[in-house]
């Protein structure tokens, strides 16, 4: 099949014509390899969407193209969607979410990646917001409420936002963070000069995912992807609760009321070509095939294969599939074994029951 081009705002202008067909003179924000009804694919092959022959599709991949921020958000796990989507149906709360699953992701770095994701040791940030006079805010995080202070940020009246955020990036620098994470609050600042939200990425951790540098976010962790292109590779939920950064609904209490403080993201550092990742809570594993490095992916799950770099060749039952850049290839759970090899790079991603998440002491 082949993606489904979504053009968001904050995506790179032109970014995916290599994968998408070609260019289109406006942002190509992400392509979505899958079946969900908010950007289903297309065959390569024939018109038409995904057909109903190919079955259920527990996985959404995407392609992606970042030139500037996106929200702060987080995914609602399984029983809180389910609560407000009930809530939607009968009336009781505003249109939120679009389905009832819980939405955990993954997103692999083909290009640098910048990306906030959980939070920030809670000094830190309440240094960075005392230094850029918003000290209330400063001295309830200071004291453990994390809640409490994105509530008393995202409340501000304009007048005191404004200062705050133009200083942001230079009083990071002046406090000691990382080159990098200074740099993203500035970017993030530019982008965003009048938005309270950009206050409450401060007490975000930031990371800078290198190609083949992969982060697990488990559903209700919050994260925010600032600059880069990478895959995701997600359970098949479009779900978003935002907490700024966006002129789209920002729902504080309904994001709030989601966050699990016993989950946290997982960096993964330059895992080898053909070696599976396979997080703990993900109800998927992916690997990436490149050179003479080849993925097996067995039989009994979902398997989706995409070419990013160069061709890739897929075999399934004695029969070869060969893949352009930005074509994807799905096997089905009873199909035999699935062996992926590329010149460049391929990732596969499979369905798999979930490993139990460690907790994690909020």
């Amino acid at each position: 099949m082949r993606g489904h081009l979504k053009d968001y705002a904050w995506g790179v202008v032109d970014g995916l014509r290599d994968w998408a067909g070609g260019p289109t003179g406006g942002p190509q924000a992400e392509l979505w390899f899958g079946a969900h009804p908010s950007g289903p694919a297309v065959l390569r092959d024939a018109p038409g969407e995904l057909p109903d022959a190919v079955g259920e599709v527990p996985l959404l991949v995407k392609l992606l193209a970042a030139a500037s921020p996106l929200s702060i958000q987080l995914h609602p796990d399984a029983a809180t969607a389910a609560a407000v989507l009930a809530a939607q149906q009968s009336g009781e709360a505003p249109a939120l979410l679009s389905d009832d699953a819980e939405k955990t992701e993954l997103l692999l770095a083909v290009q640098p990646f910048s990306v906030l994701a959980g939070w920030r040791d809670l000094t830190d940030a309440a240094a960075l917001l005392h230094r850029v006079g918003v000290g209330e805010a400063a001295a309830t995080l200071r004291a453990g409420q994390r809640a409490g202070a994105i509530r008393h940020l995202l409340a501000l009246p304009a007048a005191q936002v404004a200062p705050a955020v133009a200083a942001i990036g230079d009083a990071a620098a002046d406090l000691g963070w990382p080159a990098a994470a200074a740099e993203a609050m500035a970017a993030i600042a530019s982008h965003y000069p009048q938005d309270p939200g950009v206050l409450v990425a401060a007490t975000l951790q930031h990371e800078t995912l290198q190609p083949g540098d992969a982060v697990f976010v488990p559903a209700g962790t919050p994260h925010a992807y600032v600059h880069g292109m990478g895959v995701e590779v997600m359970a098949a939920s479009d779900n978003v609760l935002r907490l700024g950064l966006t002129p789209k609904t920002v729902a504080v209490e309904a994001a709030l009321g989601a966050l699990r403080h016993d989950r946290a993201p997982v960096v993964a550092r330059g895992t080898a070509a053909g070696a599976w990742l396979e997080p703990a809570g993900a109800p998927f594993a992916v690997a990436t095939a490149a050179g003479p490095v080849a993925v097996q992916a067995p039989a009994g799950s979902y398997r989706l294969v995409l070419a990013v770099h160069a061709d890739a060749v897929v075999g399934v039952a004695g029969v070869t599939y060969l893949l352009r850049p930005g074509d994807a290839l799905v096997v089905e759970a009873a199909e035999p074994l699935l062996s992926a090899t590329s010149g460049g790079l391929a990732v596969v991603a499979r369905s798999c029951p979930p490993v139990p998440t460690a907790t994690v002491t909020p």
